[in-house]
């Protein structure tokens, strides 16, 4: 931490620019709290309320806003001896827990200097809102509040609030306490701040605490306690309120500290109006969520749904870290392996953010294309450390949908022209690399010529129609399975149609209607040789002898999406996707029909995938079913597990017999299809 407390000492004269921070945080701020946070129905939409056992348990979850790589839990209500504490925070960049407690708030009578027990209090409640973490006790003679925000990407912030409600003055002494659970962190009093030594880091954590108040700072004698203690009592004439607060800083990079501390003093000598700019920018997300012309928006039930999936997209936002340029979301912040940004699933994050967050939309788009190589094909995945990206394959090309998305709800084109250059190179890389015969029709494939990575181009990891698929070389870098898949060009399909809408958006017609011609010989090819009028599907098609591999999945249904189907086939294709013996299941549209043989049998081999149904009730509503796609939106909202009614997470996928929750919690592509299929998209 050397190197932060130079930065902190080199960086005094820009705490000079504070006092205009505050200026603008208050002149942000709503005149009064808003009352949409405080609303009874969004308390606790998800479980945080949870201690850490160990440094590394996965079990507990947090809260996390603002993109930072950090969260906090609450105290379980049946464990009074953490009350006052906010566990954690959990470190994604670690994997692990770097303390239990590491943010608990302490009062003592002054008079006595007796410390206050929180476990007395007569009445306790311990709530997640959204975006923020509340403690409220009342006890005799007065009344504390608490409450964890994000202040920055970096920095989150505890503001507690002491106020006296009985018939005499009282004085207080507030403090915080807390230690460290990570193996080989280490604690030092640096000035009036606590920083914190981490292992396999360039960089470190910073506490800070009140700057309205003065503040001494101590660490235990193993470096893994401290103690911040209020040198002077605080007194209270009855119905007097006073608030103090403190900071956990986590810079990503040695230089990031120098700036965050100017802003985590502005922070801390406004607490208040912070809060106030917090509840501000969550009730717009709310409004953004929530007050939309759907048929859905009235139910009570339904409304926590798009709250929680809400909640969910944005504990799972990161910012720029490392070679990850620009912000993003996390598939998932629950399990270790998630800790990148993949591509088909930032661009579903995208399409649901545009109406909520636009620039983190946007930023979400711009950080896939961030790598994207000369030829014009977009990785895999992404890391904070590029040497770990996965250039093996790519992802279905569902970019131009998302940039569409973005357009549709800003009306602006400045984000249509700064990537429709890079939109077209990478569908133009499609059929240079992934149409092994030339004919217009692509196929899934891979760089390194291996089934695997092809597999995972699809999205659909083990998906059964790829059981019996070979490779076949296209030239050095650049493999195909031997059939083409029905889902990708159906997608390509739109692609050039939404690539036609932003030429024709920036004035190109030329270029527009040339695409547009494309797009209908691609759609009189799916309609004429990739559906069986045997079976009333649409299928892949093998390369030697253009024959069906009749294995029916989402991928039938995603040319009703696109728009590429006949009416006549968008009926048949209907017919199975209502069959309750084939795809209208408890949870309708899992990945292979309930009558195969092989159903349940593996990842993409069954479950219910929301994104998946979410393309089916888009595919019904495409072709005028509307009453079809209701119903089925319905089952979604009201069959899986823990969905309604409850504040367990968000699954990645589900079992469609019964509703079980399935797979990895807190699923950030789940969530945004559950909020366009709230909004009736």
């Amino acid at each position: 931490m050397t190197s932060i407390s130079k930065l902190m000492r080199s960086a005094r004269w820009a705490q000079a620019i504070c006092a205009s921070l505050v200026f603008t945080l208050v002149a942000c701020a709503p005149a009064e709290s808003p009352d949409k946070l405080s609303d009874e129905s969004f308390e606790n939409v998800l479980e945080v309320r949870n201690v850490p056992a160990q440094s590394e348990d996965w079990e507990t979850f947090f809260f996390a806003d603002l993109g930072a790589w950090f969260g906090f839990a609450l105290p379980d209500e049946a464990g009074a001896q953490a009350y006052g504490s906010f566990p954690g925070p959990f470190l994604m960049t670690h994997g692990r827990w770097l303390g239990a407690d590491l943010l608990r708030f302490g009062v003592a009578d002054a008079e006595t200097d007796k410390a206050i027990n929180l476990a007395e209090a007569k009445n306790a409640e311990i709530v997640y809102l959204p975006g923020r973490l509340v403690q409220r006790y009342e006890l005799d003679g007065f009344k504390l509040e608490l409450q964890l925000i994000f202040g920055s990407g970096a920095t989150a912030m505890t503001v507690g609030k002491l106020t006296n409600t009985g018939s005499a003055e009282r004085s207080f002494r507030p403090s915080w306490s807390g230690s460290l659970v990570l193996e080989g962190a280490s604690l030092r009093v640096e000035e009036d701040r606590v920083e914190i030594e981490l292992p396999d880091s360039e960089t470190g954590a910073v506490l800070s605490f009140d700057v309205n108040h003065d503040v001494a700072v101590s660490v235990s004698a193993e470096s893994t306690g401290y103690q911040a203690t209020t040198t002077r009592p605080v007194p209270l004439a009855p119905g007097e309120s006073v608030s103090f607060a403190s900071a956990f800083s986590l810079p990503l990079a040695p230089h990031d500290w120098a700036r965050e501390s100017v802003a985590v003093e502005a922070l801390l000598q406004a607490p208040e109006q912070v809060l106030l700019v917090n509840s501000e920018r969550w009730n717009s997300y709310l409004s953004a969520a929530l007050d939309v012309d759907s048929p859905y928006a009235s139910d009570p039930a339904y409304r926590r749904i798009a709250v929680k999936a809400l909640m969910t997209l944005m504990t799972n936002w990161r910012s720029p870290n490392g070679d990850l340029r620009h912000d993003g979301l996390f598939p998932s912040a629950a399990v270790w392996y998630f800790n990148g940004f993949w591509a088909w699933d930032s661009w579903k994050h995208a399409s649901a953010l545009a109406r909520i967050e636009p620039e983190l939309a946007k930023n979400q788009i711009r950080t896939m294309f961030d790598s994207q190589n000369e030829a014009g094909m977009i990785a895999d995945v992404i890391y904070a450390d590029s040497s770990e990206d996965n250039w093996r394959d790519t992802k279905p090309p569902l970019a131009a949908w998302a940039v569409w998305k973005v357009y549709e709800a800003s009306g602006e084109t400045d984000f249509i022209e700064e990537m429709l250059p890079r939109l077209l190179a990478y569908h133009s890389w499609w059929y240079e690399d992934r149409d092994h015969d030339g004919n217009g029709l692509c196929e899934y494939g891979s760089i390194d010529g291996t089934l695997e990575a092809a597999r995972w181009e699809s999205g659909m990891d083990d998906g059964l129609r790829f059981d019996v698929a070979q490779m076949v070389r296209n030239d050095e870098t650049a493999w195909s399975m031997d059939q083409e898949s029905v889902d990708l060009n159906s997608y390509l399909y739109a692609d050039k149609l939404y690539l036609a809408s932003m030429l024709r958006a920036l004035g190109d017609e030329e270029k527009a209607t040339i695409l547009e011609a494309d797009a209908a010989q691609l759609r009189a090819k799916i309609q004429s040789e990739m559906f069986d009028e045997k079976t009333g599907f649409f299928y892949d098609v093998r390369l030697s002898d253009r024959s069906f591999v009749t294995v029916a999945g989402p991928e039938g249904w995603i040319p009703l999406w696109a728009g590429v189907a006949s009416d006549e086939q968008a009926e048949r294709v209907r017919q199975m996707m209502l069959d309750p013996e084939k795809f209208a299941t408890h949870i309708p549209f899992p990945t292979i029909p309930a009558d195969h043989p092989d159903f349940m049998s593996g990842y993409w081999r069954g479950p219910v995938w929301l994104d998946q149904a979410y393309f089916g009730v888009s595919a019904l509503a495409h072709y005028g079913y509307a009453a079809d796609a209701d119903a089925m939106t319905r089952r979604l909202f009201d069959r899986p597990q823990g969905l309604k009614n409850s504040s367990a997470p968000i699954r990645e996928n589900y079992d469609p017999r019964t509703g079980e929750g399935m797979k990895v919690n807190h699923f950030s592509w789940s969530a945004a299809h559950l909020l366009m299929l709230y909004w009736g998209e």
